[in-house]
């Protein structure tokens, strides 16, 4: 692990870009979300995060995300994790559209938990 800190210590202080590293599984970063692919790692570095961001539910533990860039088809996985609090918050998506999807907030008594922040992330499935 000496050498990869060694690599990102030399990108840092020179400003660029790192050649291909070759690590196992491929993580390929784009529209498309995260690909698991052959046996390099690119350096994928200039390439298009996935959609991500945060929101807030509203006083009926509810919210809405549209997306920037619309997905082709509704083939996609989208992850939500709760910001802490002080009782256990669930947050799930109650509907997903190509344009985005509606997020839905409980306690962990199964009661709407208003106002509760979300962080979340899509990723396409990249299924053959």
């Amino acid at each position: 692990m000496k050498w990869l800190k060694q690599r990102i210590v030399n990108w840092l202080l020179t400003g660029t870009r790192l050649p291909p590293l070759t690590v196992g599984n491929s993580v390929t970063y784009g529209a498309d979300g995260i690909r698991f692919d052959d046996d390099t790692f690119q350096n994928t570095a200039a390439a298009e995060p996935p959609p991500s961001g945060s929101v807030t539910t509203d006083v009926n533990g509810v919210a809405t995300v549209t997306l920037n860039t619309p997905f082709p088809d509704i083939n996609y996985s989208i992850e939500l994790t709760p910001q802490g609090g002080v009782d256990t918050v669930t947050a799930m998506y109650n509907s997903k559209e190509v344009t985005g999807f509606g997020i839905k907030t409980e306690d962990d008594g199964g009661k709407v938990e208003p106002n509760a922040v979300v962080d979340w992330v899509c990723t396409k499935y990249s299924n053959p």
